[in-house]
């Protein structure tokens, strides 16, 4: 809205405007944050910028109406961010907003961040077996951002670049057999690349030979 009761729904959006509506999302308080007032734009622009959400989008001017790129760009970076809450209501907000560790993705989708290496598909395999069919092994380095060791197998297509590779996708109900991936995997933006196979089992053995190539 406007702030004077209309939503405007026809009305085109600047990242500033978007922003401070997933910021208000994640749980900030706006009068406490300065999200308001006349200096609400730039306070809502150093909050985005605190939590990611103008990442891989340095030519963005965020007074400027949003294209669909740089809309999907924004909302896709507050997926991983943390929800906030204050500590001290009482009276109105009177701290700071601290992270609940909970990610957008959690609470809303519950799925889970999962880093690591494709270690097999059904074409190729660094170790082991190759997959069935539609399948795609995963050497697990973490989940949201902790580490995590384990081979998890997941009914997802991978290309067969992407074997060796260092690849983040996202899991709905991780850890159980209803366990699903949402879209696909992507290379990790610290991607690295094996290059050998058969004695690297496990994600540290893997780590320590990447490092040291």
């Amino acid at each position: 809205g406007d702030g004077k009761g209309y939503f405007h729904p026809n009305d085109t959006v600047t990242a500033s405007q978007l922003s401070k509506m997933l910021l208000v999302a994640l749980g900030y308080d706006a009068s406490y944050e300065g999200l308001v007032g006349n200096s609400w734009s730039a306070k809502t622009d150093a909050l985005a910028n605190q939590n990611g959400l103008y990442d891989e989008l340095s030519s963005l001017i965020t007074s400027n109406v949003l294209n669909r790129d740089d809309a999907a760009q924004i909302i896709y970076n507050i997926l991983d961010e943390s929800l906030v809450y204050y500590p001290s209501t009482s009276g109105g907000v009177t701290s700071k907003a601290v992270p609940t560790g909970e990610t957008v993705l959690q609470r809303y989708f519950n799925a889970s961040e999962v880093e690591g290496y494709v270690e097999a598909n059904d074409v190729f395999a660094l170790a082991g077996s190759k997959c069935a069919a539609g399948k795609t092994r995963i050497q697990v380095a973490t989940v949201n951002g902790e580490a995590k060791s384990a081979s998890d197998t997941y009914t997802v297509n991978t290309s067969n670049d992407l074997v060796g590779q260092k690849v983040s996708l996202y899991v709905k109900n991780y850890g159980k057999t209803t366990a699903t991936v949402v879209g696909s995997p992507v290379v990790s933006s610290d991607n690295k690349v094996a290059t050998t196979c058969t004695s690297y089992s496990t994600t540290t053995k893997l780590d320590k030979f990447l490092d040291d190539n």
